[in-house]
């Protein structure tokens, strides 16, 4: 399966750092042109069968690039070199980026940071995103609190007659057996996955 990861975040983009590579050109670079040639502009990560789009120089008008005919018709072309694109986004309450590009892609993915992020944003987030017809495939915990080599800690709470429950830590090992099998056949029966994306046909 392959699998295009395209950054997105048009004024804080950080993706080209995570993997290592220079962001001199990128999707805005692409945008730029008429008929772009995405090949062009698609670098290798080091990951097996994972390419970047990196942002490219920063504009002064994201959500018009994100939202325009031209960003449409490049995702069309990289429909066709990859099963998947995955798009990173700004957040969701900051600007208006992330609720145009979601009327280009297949499904949006809501990331949740633990402990940072409060129910309230999250909720509100959910709701910009119904309100412009976004296809919410639901959240994505990040950042979930691990302490100690092989433990997964995690809590639940039930209500109980008024009284909370704290159940306890599980290993890793306890919680992690089929996981990637899961995943995968997960992946294989969505039309989409991810923070917004565009399901396509390449190999």
């Amino acid at each position: 399966m392959s699998v295009i990861v395209i950054d997105s975040d048009l004024r804080r983009p950080v993706l080209h750092q995570l993997f290592g590579v220079p962001n001199n050109r990128g999707l805005t670079s692409a945008l730029l042109e008429d008929e772009p040639d995405p090949d062009g502009y698609l670098q290798a990560t080091g990951v097996e069968s994972l390419q970047i789009l990196t942002s490219g120089p920063l504009p002064p008008n994201p959500s018009e690039l994100l939202g325009s005919q031209r960003m449409m018709g490049l995702i069309e072309q990289l429909k066709e070199k990859a099963d998947i694109l995955l798009c990173d986004s700004p957040p969701v309450l900051a600007v208006t980026d992330t609720a145009v590009l979601a009327n280009q892609v297949d499904g949006v993915l809501l990331v949740v940071d633990a402990g940072a992020t409060r129910r309230e944003a999250a909720q509100r987030g959910k709701e910009q995103l119904v309100k412009v017809g976004a296809n919410l495939l639901g959240a994505a915990l990040n950042k979930l609190f691990v302490k100690g080599r092989g433990y997964y800690y995690y809590y639940y709470y039930s209500e109980g007659e008024g009284k909370k429950r704290r159940r306890r830590h599980k290993s890793f090992e306890e919680v992690t057996p089929g996981v990637a099998g899961a995943i995968k056949r997960w992946i294989a029966e969505l039309p989409f996955l991810g923070g917004a994306i565009k399901r396509g046909t390449g190999g």
